[in-house]
């Protein structure tokens, strides 16, 4: 290998490591989190936001999101576990 050649993993690193890039992963993580750990509610989900630790999503359901008011924390611990690092610190159910 030559000196200045670099190994594609480190570019990938680098290039995720970019805030832009990395808040766009963190959303694409986190909607696919959403949607493992809650199949059930993906019919009642009409979209989720993520922005500097904070997870919007919004709900088609006024009864399924105040239930899901009483578990936030709960919520925020199940996202953040599976993707794996604590990328959420609040979430808003709309």
């Amino acid at each position: 290998m030559k000196n200045d050649e670099v190994k594609i993993g480190a570019l990938l690193k680098l290039f995720s490591g970019q805030e832009k890039i990395k808040t766009k992963l963190t959303q694409k993580r986190l909607e696919q989190a959403w949607r493992e750990l809650y199949k059930d509610l993906q019919i009642y989900t009409r979209k989720l936001r993520y922005h500097d630790g904070q997870l919007t999503v919004e709900l088609d359901s006024a009864v399924l999101r105040n239930e899901l008011n009483y578990n936030i924390q709960l919520i925020i611990s199940q996202l953040n576990e599976y993707i794996g690092e604590d990328v959420v610190k609040t979430l808003v159910l709309r």
